[in-house]
């Protein structure tokens, strides 16, 4: 029976990340980051292009168009490579011809063509492509979610864009408005904002700078919230730089047309953030931002080659580790100790908390832990040294007690912890390293970037939490972390 549930989830996996991919192809398409490669299948542009350079050595057409998509998605991949990269579990099957080519049907038909330039169409394919049968068997099965696919899979309802639109403009709209009262474009773009009867002062060292407003997401889902704040902070840096403020031009570029190119990368790089405990959500919000920013590409009219390139999206997985412990031991002993301790069991803690694990105290509970059994270690090993020396052990002095600087390893840990990872990255390019490292690395990854967004501050926080009840797991650390939550 496991043997069964486990087949199905993971056809599922492979279904879900297919559909989307191709997808995003279609909408890619639609901005002109691609030539046409799905609209007519085989017969597209791109691919009769692509095919002329084979000169026929990729045998038959249906194949070779398989290829051809595949190829795209590795270059996509140097943007996205938790997207697109082929590397992943969900990459390692393929549909056959016949089935490839009644999807793509199916995505090219001409009742679907407008879908395909919205901002938000993965998002609503994502959440159609739940089993509503499996969410009914869920919730009949047991009044609680009994795991974080349960909790992620009960809650996937995503929010009505006038919801989005209310909330988005009284808070990053508002937060704008509050730091340059003057401001045009908010009033122009936030057509939901509440209308006050003063405008309250300016808070605090706020000062009217594009690059401070942070916006998080904590339950980010497909990404809704962080589209429309895209939206409008893209009004925002435009008059920012329109009305010179916070030497926005002497930085980014006194040309304003150079500048809208910039534009994309910047809010990408300062200003937006998610999280989330699925990562088949995450992989739909990282889709649809990098489409949304190409989307203002394509109205400034530049071409693919001349658009500049995306960086790393501050998108994050808020799960429990995935890899097993054999494989997690061998990649952490290659780090000195206690290093391997600290980062197991701050990474542990993450598990289904998502947002609502204190960071604070998932650092200070371990750090606390591993002080004490590396101070511990120290102690035998000083002790047995003065037994070396001095013939019989001895009560160690105040002044030589193992202590370590909070503060100062914890910095530590991260950079270490990064230098590693890098390092594997290496690795794994030239092929030195198999699947579980990959496994191990992806987990740590997110692990760290997880606690580096808990430790950020931020201007404006909007969501659509998950309802009903707390997962089993979790309820007894809500219960005792947020007493006053119900």
């Amino acid at each position: 029976m496991r043997v069964l549930a486990a087949t199905n989830e993971l056809l599922y996996e492979l279904g879900t990340t297919v559909l989307h991919r191709l997808a995003a192809l279609r909408m890619a398409e639609a901005r002109e980051v691609l030539f046409p490669c799905l609209s007519g299948g085989p017969e597209a542009e791109g691919f009769r292009t692509w095919l002329q350079f084979s000169g026929g050595a990729l045998g038959d057409p249906a194949d070779a168009y398989a290829l051809f998509l595949e190829r795209i998605f590795d270059e996509l991949a140097a943007d996205l490579p938790t997207v697109f990269d082929r590397r992943s579990p969900t990459s390692l099957v393929f549909p056959g011809p016949q089935t490839l080519a009644a999807l793509i049907a199916e995505l090219t038909a001409p009742s679907l063509e407008p879908l395909w330039a919205l901002p938000d169409t993965l998002g609503w394919i994502f959440e159609e492509f739940n089993d509503p049968v499996e969410r009914r068997e869920m919730r009949e099965e047991s009044g609680a979610p009994r795991s974080i696919r349960e909790l992620a899979v009960r809650n996937q309802f995503f929010t009505p864009r006038w919801v989005v639109e209310t909330l988005v403009d009284n808070t990053l709209g508002r937060a704008w408005l509050d730091r340059h009262p003057g401001s045009r474009a908010v009033p122009a773009a936030c057509h939901r904002l509440a209308h006050l009867a003063a405008v309250p002062p300016r808070p605090e060292g706020a000062v009217p700078d594009p690059r401070a407003l942070r916006v998080l997401d904590p339950a980010c889902g497909s990404g809704h919230f962080l589209l429309y704040a895209f939206d409008i902070l893209e009004e925002i840096w435009l008059e920012a730089w329109d009305d010179d403020l916070a030497d926005v031009r002497n930085e980014f570029g006194t040309e304003r047309e150079a500048f809208a190119a910039a534009l994309p990368g910047l809010i990408l790089r300062h200003n937006l953030y998610g999280i989330d405990i699925d990562p088949r959500c995450l992989l739909v919000a990282a889709m649809s931002l990098w489409l949304r920013a190409h989307e203002s590409f394509r109205r400034l009219d530049l071409r693919t080659g001349a658009r500049p390139r995306l960086e790393r999206l501050h998108l994050v997985c808020a799960r429990p580790l995935t890899a097993s412990s054999e494989a997690l031991d061998a990649y952490l002993g290659r780090l000195d100790p206690p290093l391997p301790d600290l980062i197991r069991l701050v990474v542990s803690q993450i598990g289904e908390m998502g947002i609502l694990l204190r960071e604070e105290n998932a650092v200070g509970l371990a750090l606390d832990r591993v002080r004490r059994d590396w101070a511990e270690r120290e102690k035998r090993r000083l002790t047995r040294q003065g037994q070396l020396f001095d013939g019989a052990a001895r009560q160690l002095g105040l002044d030589e007690q193992p202590v370590i600087d909070d503060g100062l390893y914890f910095a530590d840990v991260t950079r270490n912890l990064r230098e590693a990872l890098r390092d594997l990255d290496a690795d794994l390019r030239l092929g030195d390293l198999g699947d579980r490292s990959r496994f191990v690395a992806s987990d740590l990854r997110d692990g760290l970037d997880f606690l580096e967004v808990c430790r950020t501050r931020f201007d404006v926080i909007v969501m659509n939490p998950p309802f009903g009840e707390p997962t089993e797991a979790t309820k007894g650390y809500l219960d005792e972390h947020y007493p006053n939550a119900g």
